[in-house]
């Protein structure tokens, strides 16, 4: 018959073509919410200058030394930033989860870098932050005076830690999901995804349908 394929089947239409997974305005999205997480560093620098301990400097008569050698300001410069780090990162994560409408690996992405970003900026504007006081002390002060140093950051490992926490709530609310496109309103159910295909209409002719049996059969002649 015209119109039907080799095997009896009539042609299939073509479905509607898929949405592709990451759009124009999804790439938008993930580079201003970046660019607004990297902006976040500044604030977080300013926090991290007023909570983290300075280590303390005296002037003797033979140059600046350290008040005390066995300080513990060393540690909690890195504790405090490890701590505002994690801060950030869980509440990165819940925002950008938050974002419904443009959840996925674009996004993902985003964020991440922009943490990394952040870090970044938090590191080397709160080093900068008195630094200048701090050098002019250091060239004018008088024996016996005490100052303290600026911020200052040993583990740079610390620079990843804020993304990585946002990461892991963002993936954790993701695995919590039960949507293929993550609720972001881009596809279908995930548990449609593993339901049987439904079954061909009955009047659909099947391939190589064996011909039907007669309804009388021939008798056999008796010998």
């Amino acid at each position: 018959m015209p119109g039907w394929s080799e095997h009896g089947w009539p042609p299939v239409p073509p479905g509607p073509r898929p949405p592709a997974p990451v759009s124009r305005r999804d790439l938008l999205v993930a580079l201003v919410v970046g660019l607004v997480v990297a902006a976040l560093g500044a604030p977080l620098a300013l926090l991290w200058n007023a909570l983290g301990p300075h280590v303390e400097v005296v002037m003797t008569s033979g140059g600046p030394t350290l008040d005390d050698y066995n300080t513990e300001a060393f540690v909690g410069g890195d504790a405090i930033f490890g701590a505002i780090a994690v801060g950030a990162g869980i509440v990165v994560g819940i925002v950008a989860w938050a974002l419904r409408r443009w959840r996925g690996p674009a996004l993902l992405i985003g964020f991440t870098l922009g943490g990394i970003a952040s870090a970044w900026i938090t590191w080397k504007l709160g080093h900068q932050l008195g630094l200048s006081h701090y050098e002019d002390l250091l060239a004018n002060a008088d024996p016996g005076e005490r100052f303290d140093q600026p911020m200052k950051l040993r583990a740079h490992g610390l620079l990843f830690l804020q993304s990585t926490v946002a990461v892991i709530v963002y993936v954790v609310n993701a695995a919590w999901s039960h949507r293929a496109d993550l609720g972001a309103g881009k596809g279908t159910p995930a548990a449609d995804l593993h339901q049987p295909a439904a079954p061909a209409d009955p009047a659909t002719p099947a391939e190589h349908t064996p011909p039907p049996a007669p309804a009388n059969p021939p008798a056999f002649p008796q010998t």
